[in-house]
């Protein structure tokens, strides 16, 4: 008896090969996103202030952002400007996540490509990720 491939057992893995920047100030929140962001393939690297972002940003290139919109000591939007002006990736996209704007508009007319409300489910997270990338 040959051996049989189980395409069920591998994992749908549909960010492999992407590279994630997380900004948020909360651990457990900054800890959730990327653990779901993880298992759908794609590396993350976390920070929890706005500095530390512009920082890694100058020497790291990702193909997303996603930047919680209450960072401290920074307006999230200007924020999210001044990333797509620093990046090393000419095509990464911002993704501001948060419970606290009413309007997904707001956050798409502050510069972001996608807004995504957290607490979310793992398939919301992969669409705005997705979405993000479709823009570019």
């Amino acid at each position: 008896m040959g051996s049989t491939k189980d395409d069920s057992s591998m994992p749908d893995l549909p960010l492999l090969g992407m590279s994630i920047l997380i900004v948020n100030e909360d651990l457990g929140t900054r800890e959730m996103m990327s653990r779901m962001i993880e298992e759908l393939g794609a590396a993350v690297d976390k920070v929890d202030q706005a500095a530390e972002a512009l920082e890694v940003l100058s020497h790291n290139s990702y193909d997303a952002v996603m930047l919680d919109e209450t960072v401290a000591c920074v307006n999230t939007h200007e924020l999210a400007e001044v990333v797509k002006i620093r990046s090393k990736n000419a095509n990464t996209s911002v993704i501001i996540s948060g419970s606290i704007i009413l309007d997904k508009e707001e956050a798409l007319e502050a510069g972001a490509d996608e807004y995504v409300e957290v607490p979310c489910h793992p398939s919301k997270l992969l669409e705005s990720l997705i979405k993000s990338q479709v823009h570019h």
